[in-house]
């Protein structure tokens, strides 16, 4: 759309001419003198100055009344002001956290088409300057923030409210491409665009129980700016604070949609694992750990233990549990070093032993203390006795 621009006749000033429906209304030497006239022509309780600087300086349309306002500028004054608003939101790059907010405007890209189609990957804009801060196994929330489509780009639907409507999980690096989905595309053109770009999936969709920005109480340790105030870039990182505030809201780590699904399900697999998510944010290699401990890897590990509990073997007591159905004693694994320490090797088979569901729950809340941890052997003050495990190696 070619809307006329005025011509700027100093450096002070800032042009306006106001556009309604796609048609010129009035032209003004500045902002002050659009914004007052805009209140006392549409009868407002205050001055718009705020939507008309976005409307120059970012091109956004206003809706008001199913009106659609467009304000424009000198393109010289346009550029120069978004080259100092980008300059200051850049010159202190905020550090990556593993957690990222991802900016998305649906008059741009079709958040609710994508969701309703259940489809569950997908690639992601990322601002650039933090291009090498991606890493897999990080986690992300996908934000909306002012929904301004117009009634025809609707279609029907609902317009979207300010909030977050999906958590995703970091698949791989930041790489240099083009969209994957050039459907969802308001204009396919962008889908084109060779940018760096994540893939993600979406592992909480929230479309129909959208997390309200302005309902989201959060303390002054867990506020992020970025998430609630928006930014212009495409990704920011996110307070880890405010993510969990987030993940609790929407029923908490096991309600999230995670794969780790593995071509060898036994113990090799789990140190594939560990290096695919050695930089993974803690409530992955939390379900990741949760993956080994309860699925086929765990159970080719209950093999090589031959069943029983290491513990209650080391002080002598019976090491089996009752029999289950297919004939095998009941036993749970449990990882000595807690995953959400971060440690190297947490993950690996060489932090595994196998333990009754007794002394699972000792292990993770009694007075136990690991007193050693070598390539071949854990020792433990249990009960006031010191026991030695033997690694499975």
């Amino acid at each position: 759309m070619n809307l006329r621009k005025p011509v700027a006749v100093n450096k002070r000033d800032k042009p306006v001419i106001i556009f309604k429906n796609d048609v010129e209304v009035e032209e003004f030497p500045t902002i002050q003198n659009a914004a007052k006239w805009l209140k006392d022509y549409l009868g407002l309780d205050y001055i718009p100055f705020n939507i008309i600087m976005a409307g120059i300086i970012q091109k956004e349309q206003w809706e008001h009344n199913d009106d659609i306002f467009h304000f424009t500028t000198d393109e010289k004054v346009r550029l120069d002001k978004l080259n100092a608003v980008n300059n200051k939101e850049n010159s202190v790059k905020t550090k990556p956290t593993g957690y990222w907010t991802f900016f998305c405007n649906p008059k741009k890209w079709h958040i609710d088409d994508f969701i309703l189609s259940g489809e569950t990957e997908d690639t992601f804009a990322i601002s650039e300057y933090h291009k090498n801060d991606f890493k897999q196994g990080q986690l992300g929330v996908i934000r909306v923030g002012y929904d301004k489509r117009t009634k025809k780009q609707l279609a029907g639907k609902k317009r979207l409210d300010r909030g977050i409507y999906a958590v995703v999980e970091i698949l791989n690096e930041a790489k240099l491409m083009k969209s994957t989905k050039k459907s969802y595309w308001e204009d396919e053109g962008d889908a084109d665009k060779i940018r760096y770009r994540v893939k993600v999936r979406y592992i909480k969709r929230l479309l129909r129980t959208p997390i309200l920005l302005d309902n989201l109480s959060l303390s002054s340790q867990m506020y992020d700016k970025y998430l609630i105030k928006g930014q212009e870039a495409s990704s920011m990182p996110l307070n880890p604070l405010t993510f969990k505030k987030i993940l609790d809201t929407v029923g908490g780590l096991d309600s999230l949609e995670m794969e780790f699904n593995e071509s060898n399900d036994n113990i090799e697999s789990i140190e594939e694992l560990e290096m695919k998510y050695h930089n993974s944010v803690p409530e992955v290699k939390e379900r990741v750990s949760k993956y080994i401990e309860r699925g086929s890897i765990a159970q080719e590990y209950k093999r090589r233990t031959g069943f029983k509990c290491q513990v209650c073997e080391a002080l002598n007591l019976n090491p089996y549990s009752f029999k289950k159905t297919n004939g095998e004693y009941y036993v749970e694994t449990h990882h000595v070093i807690p995953v959400s320490e971060l440690q190297a090797g947490s993950l690996s088979a060489n932090n595994l032993i196998t333990v009754c569901a007794n002394h699972h729950r000792q292990l993770h809340y009694g007075n136990v203390e690991l007193n050693e941890n070598t390539d071949y052997k854990f020792v433990f003050r249990i009960d006031n006795r010191v026991i030695e495990i033997l690694k499975i190696v």
